[in-house]
């Protein structure tokens, strides 16, 4: 086959075989190139193009008839796709054009980068769209304008981990997305989902739910239209909250938000009980309404009684804090309540305990409001690990933005069987040590009178059976039977325990922590530096072991026997060889550095006959 020897002469090329002739738009892109002679034909590469020098005048002219501002807009067609092509991240071309949607009658769709789609209703009508933009060209601003404007929204406490999945659906029902969990995404605690909402410019919660056996999250889009990814969730400084009791007082100033008890609700739907004084920059006011208090509020009379009872209880505090049992007509009361103190400036928060059915309704209220106070439960052992407080967590965090939660605790004195826990107060160790009693046969109890030289058996008569200090908890803590012969333990508040269970908050990226238990009027003095430990990041010593100590006192107050110990001290020997007189022998719980006292019994010391 023959060769074709071309030359140049300004934009056209003239060959020199069989009359072809070529129409050069890219010279450099013919310099030096042979090209095989076949049948006339039209071939494009590089940029040029080849044609027949032999075509009729027909022919040539029925191709000049195309109106010359058709090639124009042609041009300026490819131009522009050119562009677009040019300037998309590095996408495949499938993601850059938008896929096709994917019918999910009986089938699930899986998308390559990690995301399957299932259809829960209306099988038959259901479709998908699923596209990407990848994580690394989000955070470059390779992603585009949309995807610029989204990545300087971004809060500063979210971090992402994922591709950023797009998923368009067509026609009416249900479907529930698996997105695998990302590299990089432990600790799982701090895992969520976040949508870019386009309207708003604003990246918002998505309720999920984490599968780390399957390493999945599991999330039930809402709408038509959503852009997700998976986000870790950053610690931040938290807000810091301490409830005040009767009596207590808050024991440093730097901690100005208090949360003060007092009142609840009865039975008729009417408040009752004062609010405990405080003094505090911030004031919230804690309304209880659990046992004894209304059991439902579907009643639109009681709503609204109750709202503006409440409205009118808070006066100038800054808000109020609602540790209500969740009934019937919980959500449309908690609207019905922001709505009338919103108006006027206050806050509506709301205590979750593990026990409330809050999860078919926390959704509902979330956008009533202002704070949710997770409360796992009042027993220190739910904080141990695999202990329950990790369950109310998980729960709250995948229906909430952690922007909306904080964690309370009860680090004062609590009763517990089981995994029940209540608060409880120094009477209550008091009464497991129940008082000092005389050994039968040696002395009236009513009138104790003994000559000198001779001892005088006394032992706690009461039901406690075991103290110590739990390591593990850091909580010194008795053991005592009830009246039903089951095993109670009583545990005292310490400093090391309010530092270890406010680090679930520091793990779940919560926003504030309320503790119950140091403005209290039986709080040791130091339990207030297990929150400055929390706040700074220090780690706080465990209590020295409870012990139990008897003292005789003579009429002066002067201390003329001592004893400390154990458990075995619950029976002492008093040995009267002292100078006869009126004397007290006292017995208490030492605990961390304060005298809890038991019990005191008179004793009068005669000369020996």
């Amino acid at each position: 086959m023959a060769k074709v020897y071309c030359r140049f002469n300004r934009v056209r090329v003239e060959c020199g075989a069989d009359g072809y002739e070529l129409d050069l738009l890219n010279r450099s892109a013919i310099r030096g190139r042979h090209w095989h002679i076949g049948r006339p034909f039209v071939a494009y590469n590089s940029g040029w193009q080849i044609r027949t020098m032999t075509e009729t005048n027909d022919q040539q002219t029925s191709k000049r008839r195309i109106p010359i501002w058709v090639w124009i807009v042609a041009g300026v067609l490819v131009l522009a796709i050119a562009a677009v092509v040019l300037f998309l991240p590095p996408l495949s071309l499938a993601e850059q054009i938008g896929g096709s949607y994917t019918n999910l009658a009986g089938v699930a769709y899986f998308h390559p980068d990690g995301l399957s789609v299932l259809a829960v209703e209306n099988l038959n009508n259901l479709r998908v769209q699923v596209s990407t933009i990848p994580r690394e060209a989000f955070l470059s601003n390779l992603a585009g304008e949309q995807w610029q404007i989204a990545h300087t929204q971004i809060p500063s406490y979210l971090t992402p981990l994922s591709p950023i999945f797009s998923i368009k659906t067509r026609g009416e029902g249900q479907i529930v997305a698996e997105m695998s969990i990302p590299n990089g995404a432990e600790p799982y605690e701090r895992l969520a989902l976040y949508a870019w909402n386009t309207e708003s410019r604003q990246w918002e919660f998505v309720p999920s739910q984490i599968n780390p056996i399957r390493q999945v999250i599991q999330f039930y889009p809402s709408t038509d239209s959503l852009d997700v990814m998976a986000v870790h969730v950053e610690p931040q400084v938290p807000d810091v909250a301490l409830v005040v009791s009767e009596g207590g007082d808050i024991p440093d100033a730097r901690y100005g938000f208090a949360i003060v008890e007092g009142v609840k609700i009865n039975e008729t739907g009417m408040l009752v009980g004062q609010t405990v004084p405080a003094s505090a920059s911030t004031i919230m006011l804690l309304i209880e309404n659990r046992l004894g208090g209304v059991p439902s509020y579907s009643d639109t009379a009681l709503q609204a009684a109750l709202s503006e009872q409440i409205a009118a209880a808070v006066g100038g505090n800054a808000g109020v804090v609602l540790d209500f049992a969740w009934g019937e007509g919980y959500s449309d009361f908690i609207a019905a309540l922001s709505e009338n103190l919103h108006t006027q400036g206050k806050r509506v928060e709301v205590v979750i305990r593990a026990d409330d059915a809050f999860e078919p309704v926390l959704p509902a209220v979330s956008g009533s409001v202002d704070r949710f106070w997770a409360a796992p439960g009042d027993n220190p052992r739910l904080y141990l690990e695999n202990g329950g407080a990790q369950e109310t967590l998980d729960k709250v965090v995948s229906l909430v933005d952690r922007s909306q939660i904080g964690l309370m605790i009860d680090a004062g004195l609590v009763e517990s069987t089981g995994n029940y826990g209540a608060a409880s107060s120094l009477d209550t160790a008091v009464a497991a040590a129940d008082g000092i009693t005389v050994v039968e046969g040696y002395a009236d109890p009513d009138e104790v009178v003994i000559e000198a030289g001779t001892l005088l058996p006394l032992k706690l008569d009461g039901p406690l059976t075991e103290m110590g200090l739990d390591l593990a908890m850091g909580l010194n803590y008795l053991a005592y039977y009830d009246a039903d012969e089951q095993v109670r333990y009583l545990y005292f508040g310490s400093a090391s325990n309010v530092r270890q269970r406010l680090e679930w908050a520091n793990l779940y990226s919560l926003n504030a922590v309320a503790i119950k238990g140091i403005a209290h009027p039986d709080a040791p003095g130091n339990m207030i530096n297990g929150v400055s430990a929390f706040l700074d990041n220090q780690t706080v010593d465990a209590p020295a072991p409870i012990a139990l100590a008897w003292k005789v006192l003579d009429e002066t107050g002067l201390e003329v026997a001592t004893a400390t110990g154990d458990l075995t001290l619950v029976q002492y020997v008093l040995n009267t060889s002292i100078v006869p007189g009126q004397y007290t022998v006292t017995a208490s719980f030492n605990e961390q550095g304060r005298e809890i006292l038991i019990d005191a019994l008179a004793v009068v010391v005669v000369p020996k006959q």
